[in-house]
């Protein structure tokens, strides 16, 4: 079995909300306010992975930041409970559209003109996969391009008002 390559492995939810944070320019506090809790804490335990995103506050979140409910429910459902993102994929399938993919299907539509054609037609398939795949590869390279300069913008800033730096003696 071949090893995935970088573009086969999700973004893990932690770092898509650092880039959704920073593509909406949304702070920890802010964050942290429009999902009700009072500490700023609580989003750094979830941009750093030491804490999941809990089920209710996966919708307020999406809203905050501006992206796709049906997607970022998905997306958390599916770090948090495998199991239960298949079971809701397989019974409300057709339900769980992002309004992008909606778009997608109008725009079909549109274009067939009342004609139910095949989009499943291997040939078709075999067009769009390149381009879905280059679109994927690009949203990927952008949320790495994200973490880099947050990165440099906190190495820039030095070390947070009551912690030490890195390596430095008590």
């Amino acid at each position: 079995m071949n090893k995935p390559s970088q573009s086969d492995i999700s973004l893990p939810m932690s770092q898509y909300l650092i880039n959704m944070m920073a593509a909406a320019k949304i702070n920890n506090r802010q964050l942290a306010e429009a999902l009700g809790y009072t500490s700023a804490n609580v989003i750094a335990m979830l941009r750093n992975g030491t804490m999941t995103l809990p089920i209710d506050k996966l919708i307020p979140a999406a809203r905050a930041l501006g992206v796709d409910e049906i997607f970022f429910l998905i997306k958390g459902i599916s770090e948090k409970n495998p199991t239960l993102a298949t079971a809701l994929k397989e019974t409300l399938g057709d339900r769980l559209i992002s309004k992008k993919e909606l778009a997608l299907v109008e725009f079909c539509r549109t274009h067939l003109d009342g004609v139910d054609a095949d989009l499943l037609d291997p040939e078709l398939l075999a067009l769009m996969k390149p381009r879905l795949t280059a679109m994927r590869e690009a949203e990927l390279i952008k949320h790495q391009l994200t973490t880099e300069l947050l990165r440099k913008e906190d190495t820039r800033s030095g070390p947070k008002p009551g912690r030490r730096a890195l390596g430095a003696k008590n």
